[in-house]
């Protein structure tokens, strides 16, 4: 018999779009497989997923004593899960048919995770094929090549691999667990993952779906606690063809988590960020000629030099006011940045 697969789907509120990822997780190729809701204490009275998957014995309902919030909601699904492999689905996306039995198929002995595209599709389902596209380049993925890779250090740090977009083992995650203080818990989880050695395979094929809001953004790291997260990832060692991977992306999270801080009037912290040698001294480069339509000739110079400029005008302004009395710096910061929010800059 295959290996049992556990679908596990975190969920709070989202009736509608729970019931479309737990149909797509129920109506998978792949033979043999469970799939666990864990509900955080949905408060909202509709029940749309209820009657046609409650009679499926394949599917298993859990609702939460309390809330445990999202991460602690996956970790306890992790706990929950009976397969020895498993995929984290969040509860607005969804996966194509063949998703489990093509990943499946890659897992051998020696492999520790399998991931493969996936498309953005929008509030309503709708698919943006130029965004998926698009993010596949931003993300290192069109230039991975398929199969096991050569480096999953690589691909972790440049944060290649998507959540529900993978299949992992059990035991890994409820070992390894997700960072409940951190709002973007995969990111530093696949890259304890990928230092403890193992395979990892990629399928540059698009099998499952991705759903982004108008309110929130697929492509950032930020986050919400992007100042807990660099404090995981700055003490981490790399090799080093890891370290520019890693470097590239802590640069705009301690961006990040410095004005956080100033606007939470955590100076200290604040410049403890700033003496890093990873804060990043000057914008990144260009270094894909295909990074943007412009990155040759006079337009290119154009946005080169704004992006430059931009880094300055934000990198001094953090110096400036993390150098500044507590009683000053970061009311200044904050002033300053919503005079800037207001403008749209």
């Amino acid at each position: 018999m295959s290996p049992l697969l556990s679908i596990v789907i975190p969920t709070f509120n989202r009736p509608a779009y729970l019931k479309e990822a737990a149909l797509s997780a129920l109506g998978q190729t792949y033979p043999n497989i469970e799939v666990v809701i864990g509900d955080n204490g949905t408060t909202d009275a509709r029940r749309d997923w209820e009657p046609e998957l409650a009679n499926d014995p394949r599917l298993i309902y859990r609702r939460n004593e309390r809330n445990l919030g999202m991460v602690g909601n996956f970790n306890a699904l992790a706990d929950a899960a009976r397969g020895e492999y498993l995929v984290a689905l969040g509860d607005d996306d969804r996966l194509l048919p063949d998703f489990a039995s093509r990943l499946m198929a890659e897992m051998k002995p020696d492999v520790r995770l399998v991931f493969c595209n996936h498309y953005l599709i929008d509030s309503h389902g709708a698919r943006l094929e130029a965004e998926s596209r698009e993010q596949t380049r931003h993300y290192g993925r069109y230039n991975l090549r398929t199969g096991v890779l050569e480096s999953p250090q690589i691909a972790a740090w440049q944060q290649a691999i998507a959540i529900s977009a993978a299949i992992m083992r059990t035991e890994d995650m409820q070992r390894l667990r997700f960072q409940e203080d951190l709002d973007t818990p995969d990111a530093e989880y696949f890259i304890r993952l990928s230092q403890e050695g193992g395979s990892f395979v990629f399928l540059p094929d698009y099998l499952a779906e991705y759903r982004v809001h108008a309110a929130g953004s697929s492509s950032s790291l930020a986050g919400l606690c992007s100042e807990r997260l660099v404090e995981y990832l700055i003490p981490m060692e790399v090799a080093p063809g890891v370290e520019p991977y890693k470097r590239k992306l802590l640069g705009p999270l301690i961006m990040n988590a410095v004005s956080r801080c100033l606007q939470r009037g955590e100076r200290d912290r604040a410049r403890k960020f700033l003496r890093s040698s990873y804060y990043p001294r000057r914008a990144p480069t260009i270094s894909d000629p295909s990074a943007t339509n412009h990155a040759h000739g006079i337009r290119g110079q154009g946005k080169r030099l704004a992006e430059e400029t931009e880094h300055a005008v934000k990198s001094g302004l953090q110096h400036l006011c993390a150098s500044l009395p507590g009683p000053i710096g970061s009311p200044t910061y904050r002033v300053v940045r919503a005079a800037k929010d207001w403008a749209g800059l």
